[in-house]
């Protein structure tokens, strides 16, 4: 049984991480390719594959920037300090594209998207995710240092796919509505600041504007 973790770039460039685990975190592949070359290199694993978490847009929102109703809540004031707020799909319409041309071509391989086939943020797991879990994953992983990610695109893809193990095991929540959802590790693998804090502001986020945002997040 596989899961796989994308971290994906532009289609015409060489900038599209890949990581495959195994249900034990042992990566049976990482690498960088070319964005066209995604689902070739994919091709093997597919077949004994249960999740894929893919880091880009799969969706677009219909409002100012094509925003998707999470990531206006993700742009807000309480979240700046955490610097790890997304880009709006129209700044990176290529990759908005890409991606939703990914999951047309996988949703013909029987893949579902929000259900086998998940959207994910590494770099706001990288921020709010307890460092000990970290180093754990990494030693499981092959070492107990990043030396075996000798790239930014390998790391957040490794980080994609442990999000793909952890909604195998109904460790996830998401964030969302119908425009698209996120979806990020329970709170057990999150730094307490970071967990008071984001409790703290989806409470007090504002009703009127956000009353269509919704979550299996209980808090």
């Amino acid at each position: 049984m596989f899961f796989i973790g994308v971290d994906l770039g532009w289609k015409d460039k060489k900038t599209t991480g890949i990581c495959v685990l195994d249900e034990n975190l042992k990566i049976r592949s990482s690498r960088v390719v070319l964005g066209a070359r995604l689902l070739t290199t994919l091709k093997p694993f597919l077949s004994k594959t249960s999740i894929i978490a893919v880091d880009a847009p799969l969706t677009i929102g219909k409002g100012k920037g094509k925003l998707r109703l999470f990531e206006k809540f993700l742009l807000t004031k309480p979240f700046r300090r955490w610097k790890a707020n997304p880009l709006p799909p129209a700044l990176i319409y290529k990759l908005s594209y890409h991606g939703r041309e990914v999951v047309a071509k996988l949703e013909k391989r029987g893949f579902k998207l929000n259900q086998t086939l998940i959207e994910v943020f590494p770099t706001l797991l990288a921020r709010v995710m307890k460092k000990p879990a970290r180093k754990a994953l990494l030693s499981n992983a092959g070492g107990p240092t990043r030396e075996n990610f000798d790239d930014r695109n390998k790391l957040s893809a490794f980080y994609a796919a442990f999000v793909a193990y952890l909604h195998f095991k109904n460790e996830t929540f998401w964030l969302g509505w119908r425009d698209g959802k996120l979806f990020l590790p329970i709170y057990y693998y999150w730094k307490k600041p970071y967990r008071e804090q984001f409790t703290k502001i989806w409470r007090r986020k504002n009703r009127l504007r956000y009353r269509l945002l919704l979550s299996d997040l209980k808090i």
